[in-house]
């Protein structure tokens, strides 16, 4: 994986290495439902060629509690 886009400012040197353009980069954060650079935590070009990105908004999954099993006893 790639990361295209960090806090909001695109990575350039990512995208030339990548071959991915600005355009299409554009339109996988349209895709994404996001209009605007400063709305984008990450992008990040996928092993298989797509494009995950995670808005600024995002709240991070909290961190589950371990639990003891009632079979290991």
């Amino acid at each position: 994986p790639t990361l295209l886009v960090h806090e909001g400012k695109v990575i350039p040197e990512h995208l030339a290495r990548e071959g991915v353009d600005l355009e299409e980069l554009m339109a996988a954060l349209r895709e994404h439902g996001l209009m605007n650079l400063k709305d984008v935590l990450a992008a990040v070009l996928e092993v298989d060629g797509t494009i995950s990105v995670i808005p600024r908004d995002h709240v991070a999954p909290k961190r589950l509690r371990k639990v003891r099993s009632s079979r290991n006893r």
